[in-house]
C-alpha cells in the first residue's frame, strides 16, 4: 500500500489536487476539499504557522522540507496502523513549486507516512545504551536513508499510477531532485516506462544530476523510439557537459534527423570540451547547420579549427557566422594566452583571394550585429581595397572602434587613405582617422595632422595627442601656436604634446613666453617650464607666483616643490595665504611634496581654512607627511564638510597612533557608510591588535562599500587571518564586485614571496573550487609574475582534482617553458580529468616532443575521455609528434 500522498494548491492557496491516499487518511473526500482555501480545509495549519511555508515556496520557488522530528505532521490524521508512541500520523513533508512554464502557479506537496519509522527509532533509542551515541547515530542515519529511498520509490510509483498532468509531473520530479538521496536510479527507471510524458520528464530531470549513471541512462535514451524523449535527452546531456556522450551526439548531429541535429550541435557546444572540435569540423560542410557549428567552434576550438573555418569562407560558407567564430577564437586566445596573433597567422596562411573578396562584400551586406566581427576579420587582410573599406568604416559609429583596431594592424600603405579622411565632412570620421594615424605612428602623416590643429576642440585635442605619439619634431611650431588657445583643453593637449616632443629650442622659447603680455601664454609656459625644471627659468617661475592672474599663480605654485631653489619654500608658504582659494588649495597640494619640517606650520593653518577644498588638501598632505595627528583627530570629529572628515579619517591611518586607532575603530561602525568605509580603509594600516576583529566584522556589513573597504584594508595588512578572510569573501559575498575585489586582493598579496604570499596563492586555488570565483581566480593566478611560477605549479599537488585542473589552466596562460614543463608532469596524475586537461593545454600551447607519450595514452589510458583527448591532440597537432 502506498505511504505517500500528493496534494496541490494554486497560487491563492486553494486546494487544486487531493489524491485518494490523502482522502482516505484524513477522512475528507476530494469533493469536499477541491476548490476551497487550504486554511478552511485544515484550519490548524494557520495557527501552527505552516501556511507560511507554502507562501515561501510561492515567493522564492525554493523547496521546503518539514521534518517529522520538529513538525510531526502537516495534515492531522490517525496512524494507518496502531502506534506505540503516537496518536497522530507522523509525516515527512516536502513542498515544491508547481510551475506552468517559468511561472509559479502553485505548490505541490508530497506527504509521506513515517509513523512506522519513528516508532522504530523510539524503540531503538530506548534499547541502546545511553552512552553508545555513535551506534545510535549510525542506526538512525541508516533508518533515515532507507526512509528517503522509500519516499523516492513510492513517489515514483504514485506518479506512474495516478497522475497525468504535465506540470504535476514536472513539479514532482523537482521534489525528487530535492531529496537527500541519489535519485538517479529511480529516474533512470522512468526512462523505460510506457508513458512518454514520464520518459520526457525523467530525461529533463536527469539533466540536473551530475552522476555517471545519469549520463549513461541519457545516452541510452538517445535510442528511444519517441523523438521528444530523444530531444530532451540531448538537451540534458548538454547541461551535464557529458564528455562521454560526444560520439553519440556527433552521430546525431551528422544525421538527417533535422529535428535533432540542432539540439545535438548545441549540446556539443555546451559540453565545452576541446575534444568536441574534431566531431564538429566535418559538420561545417552541411549548409543547414554550418552556422551553429561555426558558433560552437568559435567557443570551443583551438588554432587547429581556423583553417577549416577559413576553407568554408573561401568557398560558399556563411560569411557572418564564420567571421563571428574567427573573431571569437581570436578574442579567447588573446584573453587567455595573449596569443591572438596565432589565430591571425593561421587565417592569413589559409585565406584565398576569393575568401578575401567575400569578406569585403559582406561589409555592405551583413547587419550591424555581425558587422563588428566581419570588420575584425577584415583587418587581418591586406591591400588597397581593404584599406579603403576600413577607412570608410570610420564613418559608422557602431563599428568605429573595431575599424580603428583593424587599421592599426595594417601596413603603412593605409596612411595615405587615412589622410584623405581628414577632409571628410563628418567630424567623427575625421576624429577616428586622426586617432588611427596617431596609433600607426607614421611620420608621413605629420603635416596633414598638424593642418587640422586649428579645427574644433575635439579635433585639435586629438591631433595634438596624435602628434605626441608620432614624435615628429617638425610638429613643434604648429603646437606652440596653440599655447594661447582660448580653450583650456586644447592648450593642455598642446602642452602635453610639446613636453613629449622635447624640441631642443623649447627651453629658450618658454623662457621668453614667461614674460608674455598674454596670460594664457604665461600659464602655458609655466606648465612647460615647471615640467622640465629648466634652470634658466627659475627666476621667472618664482616671479609668476605673484602674477596678477589667478590661473598663472596657481600653475606656478603647483610646480614650486620641484624647483631646486631655497626661495621656492618661501614662495610656497606665502601662497598658502593667497587671496584665491584655488591658489591656496594648490599650495596645500604642493606642500605634500616638501620636507615635513617646512610643511607642518602652513599645513596646520590650511587645515582650518575657510574653504573646504583647501582644508581637504591640507589634511591629505598632513596624513601623507605623517604630521598633525591631533589636528587630524579634531578635523575628523568636527569639520562641517563630509569630504574633509573622510580625508582626515583616511589620513589618520598613515601612522595610526593609539588615539587614532580608538577613533578609527569607533568610526568603523558609524551609521554613515562613507565614514565607516574610510575608517576601515585606514585601519588596514594600523598595527593595533583589535583591527583584525573589526575588519572581519566589516566583511559582514550590509553595506557593500564597507565590505569593499575591508577587502582593501586586508590587502594592506597582508596577514594570515586577512588571507583567510579574503578567501571567505571571494566565495561567500553576494555582491560580485566585492567578491572579485577579494580575488584581486589575494592576487596582489600573492605576487610577493614569503609565507603570506604563499598563503594567498593557496587561497586563490581554493577559490577555483567556487563556481562564481573560479574564472577570476584562474585569471589572477595566471597574471602572477614569473617569480611566483613555482607557487602556481604547486597547485598541481592539491588534493582536489578540480583545483589541479585550475592550476593547469593558469599555467597554460602563463606561456613559459617552465609552466609547460609543469603541465607535462600532470600527464601522470591519478585523476583522469587532470590528465585530460593537461593534454588539452599542451596541445593549445603547441608543446613539442610529447607525441609518443600521447600516442601511448591514446591506446592505453584507462579513461575513455583521456584516450579521446590524446587522439584529438595526436591527429590535430602533428608538430607535437
Amino acid at each position: 500500500m502506498s505511504r505517500v500522498g500528493i496534494l496541490t494548491v494554486d497560487e491563492g492557496l486553494a486546494v487544486s489536487g487531493w489524491d485518494a491516499w490523502i482522502a482516505a487518511s484524513t477522512g475528507i473526500p476530494a469533493e469536499s476539499a477541491l476548490g476551497r482555501p487550504l486554511r478552511e480545509v485544515v484550519p490548524e495549519l494557520e495557527t501552527r504557522g505552516l501556511l507560511a511555508r507554502f507562501e515561501q515556496v510561492l515567493a522564492s520557488g525554493q523547496v521546503q522540507v518539514l521534518a517529522p522530528v520538529f513538525h510531526h505532521y502537516l495534515l492531522p490524521c490517525a496512524p494507518a496502523e496502531p502506534s506505540a508512541h503516537f496518536d497522530r500520523m507522523q509525516q515527512r513533508v516536502t513542498l515544491g513549486p508547481l510551475k506552468e512554464g517559468d511561472r509559479i502557479a502553485g505548490v505541490m506537496v508530497a506527504i509521506e507516512d513515517v509513523t512506522d519509522r519513528m516508532d522504530r527509532e523510539r524503540t531503538l533509542a530506548a534499547s541502546l545504551r545511553a552512552d553508545d551515541w555513535q551506534a545510535r547515530r549510525a542506526a538512525v542515519a541508516d533508518l533515515t536513508r532507507h526512509a528517503d529511498e522509500d519516499l523516492v520509490h513510492t513517489l515514483v510509483e504514485t506518479l506512474r499510477r495516478e497522475h497525468r498532468d504535465f506540470n504535476l509531473l514536472s513539479s514532482a520530479l523537482q521534489l525528487l531532485s530535492a531529496s537527500n538521496v541519489d535519485v538517479t536510479g529511480p529516474l533512470a527507471a522512468l526512462l523505460t516506462d510506457d508513458d512518454v510524458d514520464l520518459r520526457v520528464q525523467a530525461a529533463l530531470a536527469l539533466g540536473d544530476h551530475q552522476t555517471p549513471g545519469a549520463v549513461d541512462a541519457l545516452v541510452r535514451a538517445l535510442e528511444d523510439p519517441d523523438v521528444n524523449v530523444r530531444f530532451h535527452a540531448i538537451e540534458s546531456l548538454g547541461r551535464l557537459h557529458a564528455g562521454d556522450a560526444v560520439d553519440a551526439l556527433a552521430a546525431i548531429a551528422a544525421s538527417d534527423d533535422f529535428f535533432l541535429v540542432f539540439p545535438a550541435v548545441d549540446a556539443l557546444a555546451r559540453i565545452r570540451d576541446a575534444r568536441v572540435s574534431p566531431a564538429l569540423v566535418p559538420l561545417l560542410d552541411r549548409p543547414t547547420i554550418a552556422e551553429p557549428v561555426a558558433e560552437a567552434l568559435g567557443e570551443l576550438g583551438g588554432a587547429d579549427v581556423v583553417r577549416p573555418l577559413v576553407a568554408q569562407l573561401n568557398g560558399a560558407g556563411p560569411v557572418a557566422p564564420l567571421a563571428r567564430a574567427l573573431a571569437r577564437l581570436h578574442e579567447r586566445y588573446e584573453q587567455r594566452y595573449g596569443g591572438g596573433a596565432a589565430i591571425v597567422a593561421e587565417f592569413q596562411a589559409a585565406v584565398t583571394p576569393a575568401g578575401g573578396r567575400r569578406i569585403l562584400d559582406a561589409i555592405s551586406a551583413c547587419d550591424s550585429g555581425d558587422l563588428r566581427a566581419v570588420v575584425t576579420v577584415l583587418g587581418w587582410l591586406r591591400g588597397e581595397a581593404v584599406h579603403r573599406a576600413l577607412a570608410r568604416l570610420l564613418g559608422q559609429p557602431d563599428v568605429r572602434s573595431e575599424a580603428i583596431e583593424s587599421i592599426v594592424r595594417q601596413d603603412t600603405g593605409i596612411v595615405d587613405v587615412l589622410v584623405e579622411q581628414l577632409d571628410a565632412a563628418d567630424l567623427d570620421t575625421q576624429l577616428a582617422a586622426i586617432v588611427a594615424l596617431g596609433r600607426l605612428g607614421d611620420r608621413r602623416a605629420t603635416p596633414a595632422i598638424a593642418s587640422v590643429l586649428g579645427g574644433p576642440r575635439d579635433i585639435a585635442v586629438a591631433a595634438a595627442s596624435a602628434l605626441a605619439r608620432i614624435g615628429d619634431l617638425s610638429a613643434h611650431g604648429a603646437l606652440v601656436a596653440l599655447l594661447a588657445h582660448q580653450d583650456a583643453a586644447v592648450r593642455q593637449a598642446a602642452i602635453g604634446a610639446l613636453n613629449s616632443l622635447g624640441h631642443p629650442s623649447l627651453a629658450a622659447h618658454v623662457v621668453s613666453l614667461l614674460e608674455s603680455d598674454d596670460a594664457m601664454l604665461r600659464e602655458s609656459a609655466v606648465r612647460i617650464a615647471g615640467y622640465f625644471g629648466y634652470a634658466e627659468a627659475v627666476d621667472a617661475l618664482l616671479a609668476r607666483t605673484s602674477d596678477p592672474v589667478e590661473g598663472v599663480r596657481r600653475a606656478a605654485v603647483e610646480h614650486l616643490p620641484f624647483l631646486e631653489d631655497p626661495r621656492a619654500l618661501l614662495a610656497l608658504a606665502a601662497a598658502a595665504g593667497d587671496p584665491s582659494p584655488k591658489v591656496r588649495a594648490a599650495a596645500a597640494q604642493a606642500l605634500a611634496h616638501v620636507a615635513p619640517a617646512s610643511a607642518e606650520a602652513p599645513l596646520l593653518a590650511a587645515s582650518a581654512d575657510a574653504d573646504a577644498w583647501v582644508r581637504y588638501y591640507a589634511v591629505r598632505a598632513l596624513g601623507g607627511l605623517d604630521l598633525g595627528a591631533a589636528r587630524l583627530l579634531a578635523v575628523a570629529e568636527g569639520d562641517k564638510a563630509m569630504h574633509v572628515r573622510i580625508a582626515a579619517i583616511e589620513a589618520l591611518g598613515v601612522s595610526c597612533p593609539d588615539r587614532s586607532a580608538d577613533v578609527l575603530l569607533a568610526y568603523a561602525t558609524d551609521t554613515s557608510t562613507d565614514l565607516a568605509a574610510a575608517a576601515i580603509r585606514s585601519l588596514g594600516r594600523c598595527g593595533d591588535a583589535r583591527v583584525s576583529t573589526a575588519l572581519r566584522s566589516a566583511l559582514r556589513s550590509s553595506a557593500a562599500a564597507v565590505r569593499l573597504a575591508a577587502v582593501t584594508a586586508f590587502g594592506v595588512r597582508a596577514s594570515d587571518d586577512g588571507v583567510a578572510a579574503l578567501q571567505w569573501t571571494a566565495a561567500a559575498d553576494d555582491d560580485e564586485a566585492v567578491a572579485l575585489a577579494a580575488v584581486e586582493t589575494l592576487a596582489a598579496i600573492g605576487r610577493h614571496p614569503g609565507a603570506h604570499g604563499d598563503a594567498a596563492v593557496t587561497a586563490l586555488f581554493a577559490s577555483t573550487a567556487e563556481a562564481r570565483a573560479k574564472d577570476a581566480a584562474i585569471a589572477a593566478l595566471a597574471r602572477l609574475p614569473e617569480s611566483r611560477l613555482e607557487a602556481v605549479a604547486g597547485g598541481l599537488a592539491h588534493s582536489q582534482a578540480s583545483v589541479r585542473v585550475a592550476a593547469i589552466a593558469a599555467l597554460g596562460r602563463m606561456q613559459r617553458p617552465e609552466a609547460s614543463a609543469a603541465i607535462r608532469s600532470a600527464l601522470d596524475d591519478a585523476d583522469a580529468s587532470v590528465r585530460e586537461a593537461a593534454i588539452i593545454a599542451l596541445e593549445r600551447l603547441g608543446v613539442r616532443g610529447i607525441g609518443r607519450r600521447l600516442a601511448l595514452m591514446m591506446r592505453e589510458d584507462p579513461s575513455r575521455a583521456v584516450r579521446r583527448a590524446a587522439a584529438a591532440a595526436v591527429h590535430g597537432s602533428e608538430g607535437m609528434r
